[in-house]
């Protein structure tokens, strides 16, 4: 369901990314500042046509790595946290990278691009 949601929004209205342009989404377990711990890291690798379908669409992401079993999270205090992650690389659509070259840069096409997000996992009071 993850991979299914971060697939609507790159691929939603609006979106500048090309979804070939992100290799890898990352789901781990995170401590309390957001950081994976050990190994714990599921990878689905972009692989158009080729992963499992949700809600009636196949998506284009397949399970290439699997180091934690989600569904053994604690649900005790504290409770285990989830973090999704993704890097793209982001073409530019206007010749600002260009413009750059002005103040000593070496003009760029393409920005290297990381975002994650961390939540609890069916937290307890």
């Amino acid at each position: 369901m993850i991979i299914a949601a971060v697939t609507r929004v790159l691929t939603s209205p609006g979106s500048r990314v090309n979804i070939a342009e992100v290799p890898s989404i990352r789901i781990y377990k995170a401590d309390a500042g957001g950081s994976q711990i050990g190994s714990n890291v599921n990878v689905w690798t972009y692989t158009p046509g080729a992963g499992p379908t949700v809600d009636g669409r196949q998506l284009d992401y397949s399970e290439s790595s699997v180091g934690w079993a989600a569904c053994s999270r604690s649900n005790g205090s504290p409770a285990d946290s989830i973090g999704v992650q993704l890097v793209y690389t982001y073409q530019m659509q206007t010749p600002l990278g260009s413009l750059l070259r002005i103040f000593g840069g070496s003009g760029w096409s393409t920005i290297a691009v990381s975002d994650r997000t961390v939540m609890a996992l069916n937290p307890t009071n």
